[in-house]
């Protein structure tokens, strides 16, 4: 190997016999470096440069500890601190290695090491550390920022902010204002108060969208209350204390669809139980929660009575219980009933008459009453009786017109009123043994 050699006319000094090795200054202001024939290094006044032919030349610089402090990959066009980098399409800070791989599409910037690893931005107490995304036509078009003067971590979107987690932990989707709102339920607030606002489950079309309601982990205590939507069946389905209560279909709704001892009520504003469901007897209750008396075979039970009203609302009856246990009929100021034992009770108190007077229904009009046997066309029943429309034109006060639901109109007997004809009949033939008797 010769000394160094100095090429005055090129401004130029070797340290190798093959002239590859070389500090020259043949441009004013620029000393170049070489090794081996590639160019290592070009340093100006203002600018040092390394590798500017672009070769695959490396560049390495070391700390007190590491040989890898800084690395430039000259054929793979990488950078890597702290380790040569292997990852990645431009900046690998590789501790150690975790044994994991990339995505091409972003792997600009690859932080690695085996254990924890992460990016730390340090920012005054009352400014922000912020992670941006910008594009050529906005600098800064989305955002990942956090807010140290309030503590809140702040997403924006096509320039705006969309989401919003305070410092409380609350969750402003929509709006930046979480806190604003009912503490009981303020921890997911969803929406801007500007028009159409929602949230959308999206399951497939056999399984279910839930929202759960719970006070535990373990057991039902993790969904206490529900709230959900079955796909299969498109059915609406809300839960208390773990079972459900009521489902709504595409053709009704059901409450207590499992068959479970749960009662179902309805308040009126002045009744707590206008209606009540006892699932437990299978008994419904109007106006009341207590159970039928023992023995009592009905389905229904109406604490105050049953009121029944014509289509034209004019008319009205009331059917209710007495304590006596017969069953009152109502209407205006007279009442009818039906006592324990199976006997009809008319409404005939003075007080409820006017325009009184003996009759003059007799032994003759007896006498032309037709009794008759005769079989009802609805069951083929046989029975015994009178024809109303035959007694009608003898005694028209016992037959009375009844208006049917279409509208038509057929006739009625009170057989009971009869015996104030039977009555008068049996007086009239009394007079006339008396009479005989006498003479």
């Amino acid at each position: 190997m010769a000394g160094i050699q100095i090429d005055g006319v090129n401004n130029k000094i070797d340290f190798d016999d093959d002239l590859d090795t070389s500090i020259s200054a043949n441009v004013d202001d620029t000393l170049q470096v070489e090794v081996g024939g590639a160019s290592v290094a070009t340093l100006t006044a203002s600018t040092i440069v390394f590798n500017e032919a672009s070769a695959d030349v490396d560049f390495r610089v070391e700390s007190n500890a590491n040989t890898h402090m800084l690395f430039v990959d000259g054929g793979d066009n990488r950078v890597g601190i702290k380790s040569a980098p292997d990852l990645g399409g431009a900046l690998h800070i590789k501790v150690s290695d975790s044994g994991g791989t990339v995505n091409g599409n972003y792997d600009t910037l690859v932080i690695e090491e085996s254990g924890h690893s992460g990016i730390a931005i340090l920012s005054g107490t009352s400014s922000a550390g912020l992670i941006g995304f910008g594009d050529s036509g906005a600098a800064l078009r989305g955002y990942f920022s956090y807010n140290h003067s309030n503590d809140s971590i702040e997403i924006a979107t096509a320039g705006a902010e969309r989401m919003r987690i305070d410092g409380s932990g609350l969750i402003g989707m929509g709006n930046t204002t979480a806190s604003s709102f009912n503490s009981g339920a303020n921890k997911l607030v969803v929406g801007s108060g500007s028009g159409n606002n929602g949230l959308t489950i999206y399951a497939a079309t056999n399984s279910s969208s839930s929202i759960y309601f719970a006070d535990g982990t373990s057991g039902d205590a993790a969904y206490r209350g529900y709230i959900q939507y079955n796909h299969s069946s498109d059915a609406l389905i809300i839960a208390t204390s773990a079972t459900q209560v009521v489902s709504f279909h595409t053709d009704g709704v059901v409450f207590n669809e499992n068959s479970n001892d749960q009662n179902f009520r309805v308040e009126s504003n002045g009744n707590a139980n206008m209606l009540f469901v006892d699932a437990g007897t299978d008994k419904v209750l109007i106006g009341t929660n207590s159970p039928q008396p023992s023995g009592s075979p009905g389905a229904l039970t109406v604490a105050d009575g049953l009121g029944l009203m014509s289509t034209d609302g004019n008319s009205y009856r009331k059917i209710s219980a007495a304590s006596t246990a017969a069953l009152n009929f109502y209407h205006a100021n007279n009442n009818a009933s039906l006592n324990a034992s199976g006997a009809w009770t008319d409404a005939s108190d003075e007080n409820l008459k006017k325009d009184i007077e003996d009759i003059s229904y007799g032994t003759a009009i007896l006498k032309q009453l037709k009794p008759r046997k005769y079989k009802m066309k609805a069951d083929d029943a046989s029975q015994i009786g009178f024809i109303a429309q035959e007694v009608e034109t003898l005694i028209p006060e016992v037959v009375e017109d009844i208006e049917l639901e279409d509208g038509s109109v057929q006739k009625g007997l009170s057989y009971g009123h009869l015996t104030a004809v039977l009555t008068k009949t049996i007086q009239e033939l009394e007079a006339r043994i008396t009479a005989l008797e006498n003479n």
